[in-house]
């Protein structure tokens, strides 16, 4: 279930209009192309036109790796590709679907694209339909 922030965060984002709340900023480029979420001032995605990028900081900087910072990426997931979700296990960050296998997430930044429905997860390309 998403609470009230990651519900108005992704509003803004699929808006493109920039919005700052409590932990969580959305900023919009001049022209509108691009949304970044920002976590405590530290960028955590982009969406830059079919596609979104998440930051390797989330998974390589244990700083970052919170729940916070994991809610704020299923939330994000749950908009623009629904039966996508990050999970974690032993330390471990993992994107998965249902009834699907686990893509570990280690390193890199992953860029999702969402008309084409792939993964680029350190750098291999993974159907994700």
């Amino acid at each position: 279930m998403l609470r009230q922030i990651d519900l108005e965060m992704n509003e803004a984002v699929r808006s493109r209009v920039p919005l700052l709340k409590d932990n969580t900023e959305v900023k919009v480029s001049g022209s509108g192309f691009t949304a970044s979420v920002f976590l405590f001032g530290n960028d955590i995605a982009r969406i830059v036109g079919p596609w979104i990028i998440f930051s390797k900081l989330c998974v390589e900087d244990d700083e970052w790796k919170t729940a916070t910072t994991k809610r704020r990426i299923n939330a994000l997931l749950h908009e623009f590709v629904p039966d996508l979700g990050l999970y974690q296990f032993k330390n471990k960050w993992y994107f998965s679907r249902e009834k699907s296998h686990s893509l570990v997430w280690h390193s890199d930044n992953v860029s999702i694209n969402l008309n084409e429905e792939f993964i680029s997860l350190n750098y291999i390309r993974h159907q994700i339909i």
